[in-house]
This record gives C-alpha cells, sequence and structure tokens, in this order.
C-alpha cells in the first residue's frame, strides 16, 4: 500500500512539471484601489479605455469593462488587452457552456464556494475545497466551468470585489491522492485565472497532508512565479486561530471556528437554479 501511494505521488509529482503561473495577476503592493467605483476619475478612464476597443470587445457590457478596468487597477492599456481574453474565457467556460449536469454535480459538492465572506484586507473570499472534488467524474474543463461561474457570481454587482482582488481558503484537509489531478492546476494557471479580472490577493493553504504539504506544494511552488509564491500562507494543523490572522472570525463559517451565517447548501441550490435556467 505504501509503495503505491509513492508511486502515485511521484506520477502526480511528474505530471506537474511545466506549470505556468506566470500569466496569473498578483496584487503585488497590496494597496487601495486608485480611484472611487463610478467617480468621475474611473468614468474618464473607461472612455479612454473603450477608444482602444474593437470589435466584439468594444460591444462588451459596461459592466465587463470594469471588471477588467477594475481589477488591473485602472491601467488603461492592459484592461483593453484582458477584455477580449475575458470574453474568449466566458464563451469557452462560461454558463451555457459544457455539461450543465456536471456543473450542477460540481456545485452540489461545494468545493469551490463563494460565502461572501472577505479577508482583513477587504478581498473577496472562496473557499476551496479539494477532498470533495472526484477527478472521474469532474475533469479539469468541468472545474474550469465551475471556477468561472463562481468568480463571475463574486464579481457581478461588486466594485469592492473588482477593484480589491480575492482571497482564497485553501482547505486541504482528508484531501487524498483520489482527489488530486494535475490537469487542473495546470488549467486553471495557464488559461482560467490569467483571463480573469481578478487579483489574487492571498491564497491560504490550511491543513495540508503530509504527501501534500511536503511532496505536492513544494513542486507546484517551484513552479510559481515569484510574486504568487510570496502570497501563500499554509497552515498546518487542524486549529483555527492562526486563519484568523488573514480572515476575521466574523467573515469565517463555523467549520473554521467563525461567526459567518452563510448557508452552504442554500447557495448551491441557487447557484444550481441559475445554471438550470440557462
Amino acid at each position: 500500500m505504501a509503495e503505491d501511494k509513492a508511486k502515485g505521488v511521484r506520477q502526480i509529482a511528474n505530471e506537474l512539471k511545466g506549470l505556468d503561473t506566470s500569466g496569473v495577476e498578483v496584487d503585488d503592493e497590496q494597496t487601495p484601489p486608485t480611484f472611487d467605483a463610478d467617480s468621475a476619475e474611473e468614468t474618464a478612464l473607461l472612455q479612454q479605455m473603450e477608444a482602444k476597443l474593437d470589435g466584439e470587445a468594444a460591444s462588451a457590457s459596461r459592466e465587463h469593462k470594469l471588471m477588467c478596468l477594475r481589477g488591473r487597477k485602472y491601467d488603461v492599456d492592459r484592461a483593453a488587452e484582458l477584455l477580449p481574453n475575458f470574453l474568449a474565457l466566458i464563451q469557452e467556460f462560461g454558463p451555457g457552456t459544457g455539461d450543465s449536469a456536471q456543473l450542477k454535480d460540481d456545485l452540489k459538492s461545494r468545493k469551490f464556494v463563494n460565502t461572501g465572506g472577505r479577508d482583513i484586507a477587504g478581498r473577496a473570499m472562496i473557499l476551496l475545497r479539494f477532498r470533495h472534488h472526484d477527478p472521474k467524474k469532474s475533469k479539469a474543463n468541468d472545474m474550469a466551468r465551475l471556477v468561472v461561474l463562481v468568480m463571475l457570481e463574486v464579481l457581478t454587482g461588486n466594485p469592492d470585489a473588482q477593484r480589491v482582488g480575492i482571497a482564497i481558503l485553501n482547505d486541504v484537509s482528508g484531501v487524498g491522492l483520489k482527489n488530486v489531478d494535475p490537469a487542473v492546476p495546470k488549467l486553471m494557471f495557464s488559461k482560467v485565472f490569467p483571463r480573469l479580472p481578478i487579483r489574487i490577493g492571498r491564497i491560504c493553504i490550511f491543513n495540508p497532508p503530509w504527501f501534500f504539504g511536503h511532496v505536492l506544494l513544494p513542486i507546484v511552488m517551484f513552479f510559481m512565479s515569484p510574486k504568487l509564491k510570496s502570497r501563500i500562507v499554509v497552515i498546518n494543523g487542524k486549529r483555527y486561530e492562526p486563519l484568523h490572522t488573514y480572515f476575521s472570525p466574523s467573515a469565517l463559517i463555523p467549520d473554521y471556528g467563525g461567526t459567518q451565517g452563510f448557508d452552504m447548501e442554500a447557495w448551491s441550490d441557487r447557484m444550481i437554479q441559475e445554471v438550470s435556467k440557462g
């Protein structure tokens, strides 16, 4: 059994080689936004951005344009470059693409959830729990559709999330080799996160099992850009108190020693209903 596990770890480690995170946008300075949402200054920059757009990007919704402008810290050129890539991501993995039945199952698993909480810097918090991921049923493209759907929910109508970025609480408690699919991080970091109008401000890895924390994570971090690597925090053990350095108890559900009254079942049911509507 131990030999089989070691073989499985070596295989996963080998498949992770070539992981590319260079395109992931990281909040390198972690400074507050320069302008207020819907301010005269922001409107002027949006007009400058629109002047640089053509084709499908020019006819994109104002919301999508603002997501890109705010997500690239009001850098007009970078926002204009991001928008067509963002639209292409939605066409490839957005609502209405792929297997809706699998997407509903992935929502039911509650492995990638928008709890509505924020970290201490005000970033939107996403809860990731890969112990609920079954690579035999949910492939990398399915995970991409789940991530895009949830991230669109986080961003839509939420200027704060668009302007400040996100923090990921990656609870890897109970994760086993059966939950790990190297194709998922490779797809996320190469084709999904780089095309989303977000900035990653923090990835908090909570309670990693030995093989994850001592074998897989070091390999993944080896291929990470220095900026992204600097935003990763590893909390070993099951104690919740260290989490409260990064997330206040009021922003955490009781599973993590928090007091947030978030109904995860109601959230997943509502998201499934949205998928059913098409």
